[in-house]
């Protein structure tokens, strides 16, 4: 769920590349029952923004890895002269999904969403040993 505050042009060409449905019915489903109950979903946003945080420090920490600041709910890293896609494998072979990107904007890049502690703990071990 999100929404966008931009200019007529920029919505226009959002417009042009946008899926038919903005959202599946499910997908809506849980936005309503998550406004229902406001606390606890702006508990479960601060684990996830505290969760993004010990990732982009972890990964901050590690030479030669370049980590954007963002206010989303993950971290985009180039991965300088380490290969993503080896990382990026060895982490889906662990049960771990991330995404790589491969573009002339974010080459080698890896985008790394915020999870549950343990989530993140695995996370970390995992990318510990393949960096």
């Amino acid at each position: 769920m999100g929404y966008a505050i931009t200019n007529t042009e920029i919505i226009k060409r959002i417009i042009q590349i946008k899926q038919p449905y903005n959202i599946n019915s499910a997908a809506e489903f849980v936005a309503i029952e998550a406004m229902k109950n406001k606390e606890k979903l702006y508990e479960k946003v601060k684990i996830l923004m505290e969760q993004k945080d010990l990732i982009y420090s972890f990964l901050k920490k590690k030479n030669g890895i370049a980590v954007y600041k963002s206010n989303a709910n993950f971290v985009l890293c180039d991965l300088g002269k380490l290969n993503a896609k080896e990382i990026f494998e060895g982490l889906a072979s662990k049960g771990i999904f991330v995404r790589k990107f491969s573009n002339q904007f974010i080459d080698n890049s890896l985008r790394i969403s915020a999870g549950t502690p343990d989530q993140t703990r695995k996370l970390l071990q995992e990318l510990d040993l393949l960096i």
